[in-house]
């Protein structure tokens, strides 16, 4: 089969934040070659990366093994870190390719969530199962919000790759045949074209994983925010304009040359997040709800219902207590062992002024840990 399939090799990675979102220029790039794209659907050594509206492109990296995916609780983390080499197709292939892609999505788990909620223990959890393949944020989806955000595209382009985007997730491939379940968890911003997601995929199971608001701030400020810059301009102008390239809501409130505190960028992500949610319910779609304080002080208990909403059966419990009893961001930048310093904790003052925006919008904050 004649495709437009370029393969690169990687000779330098650019990333300039772990956390940022996932594309083309994360790479410095070598000589070109032609590829044989039906090996980016048949080689488990090969996963979607990210999409690029503007030059037409869907970015796929090559890495060393399959396993390498596993080294990392992050998806695309894990692929920046591995990636040996990146192939690109145009857009308009990928959907072709993907549309080949068989789905039932009677199998199919969305995990949607605020952040800093226990989604990546839930995905953890649905992993050492066996019968689920589950990736944990894959990147490409939240391409799709900033295009969403922006008005790059319309929503029936965003829908179409949407769609192609979870074929890709479902792809079948040597070592994935006990696999009858796939659960896709995304980055919290993905929030923002779950009614897509539903359209395209009628019959899929959706959970909504959610915190208690100055809980997840204090967590949140821990994990993401540098206490050395949190009152530089530059810092708050990033941390604004991340959020707000992924969120309408956040965009409408930036003041050219006023960026605004971190933490208030920060909580706007988890009103918009929660405010999308409900919106999304209010419209029809049907979702499993837990809250973080439910998996704390009754995970095993909680997990189950998860499970069983999603008709996923498990014959070992253990399982899910095994995940419980380990960090299941080990081995990330998030990780217990780094975020818990108290130097990092939410200032008493910021807590006080988180408290009064979050009463402006309706949130009561009956704070839990």
């Amino acid at each position: 089969m004649t495709t437009s399939a370029v393969r690169y090799a990687i000779l330098d990675r650019r990333k300039y934040r772990d956390f940022a979102v996932s594309r083309l220029a994360d790479f410095a790039l070598g000589d070109s070659e032609a590829f044989d794209s039906s090996r980016l659907f048949s080689d488990s050594r090969m996963s979607l990366y990210a999409l690029d509206y503007e030059r037409n492109l869907a970015c796929f990296v090559e890495l060393p093994t399959a396993a390498a995916l596993a080294t990392k609780p992050f998806f695309y983390l894990a692929q920046f870190s591995e990636a040996t080499h990146l192939i690109t197709i145009p857009l308009d292939e990928l959907a072709a390719l993907a549309a080949r892609i068989d789905v039932d999505d009677s199998r199919l788990v969305f995990i949607q969530s605020v952040g800093r909620c226990g989604s990546t223990l839930v995905s953890r959890v649905f992993e050492s199962l066996g019968s689920v393949r589950s990736l944990s944020e894959p990147d490409a989806f939240t391409n799709l919000v900033a295009w969403r955000a922006s008005a790059l595209a319309p929503d029936g382009v965003i829908r179409r790759f949407a769609d192609s985007c979870v074929r890709v997730c479902c792809r079948p491939f040597a070592g994935t045949e006990a696999s009858s379940f796939v659960a896709i968890k995304f980055r919290s911003q993905c929030i923002e074209i779950d009614d897509l997601l539903a359209d395209a995929f009628p019959a899929a199971k959706h959970l909504y994983l959610t915190r208690e608001p100055i809980s997840w701030l204090d967590s949140s400020y821990r994990a993401f925010m540098d206490p050395q810059k949190v009152d530089d301009d530059d810092y708050r102008s990033w941390i604004e304009g991340t959020f707000g390239a992924l969120h309408p809501l956040i965009k409408g409130k930036v003041v050219e040359g006023k960026p605004m505190p971190a933490w208030e960028a920060s909580l706007f992500h988890w009103i918009a997040n929660s405010e999308t949610f409900r919106k999304f319910q209010d419209g029809g779609i049907a979702y499993c709800v837990a809250d973080f304080s439910e998996i704390r002080s009754n995970g095993l208990e909680t997990i189950s219902r998860i499970l069983d909403y999603c008709a996923i059966p498990i014959a070992d419990l253990s399982v899910i207590e095994d995940c419980l009893s380990h960090d299941s961001q080990k081995g990330s930048g998030i990780e217990q062992e780094l975020i818990n310093n108290p130097a990092r904790r939410l200032p008493e003052e910021i807590r006080i002024k988180a408290r009064n925006l979050l009463a402006q919008y309706g949130y009561s904050t009956g704070e839990r840990s």
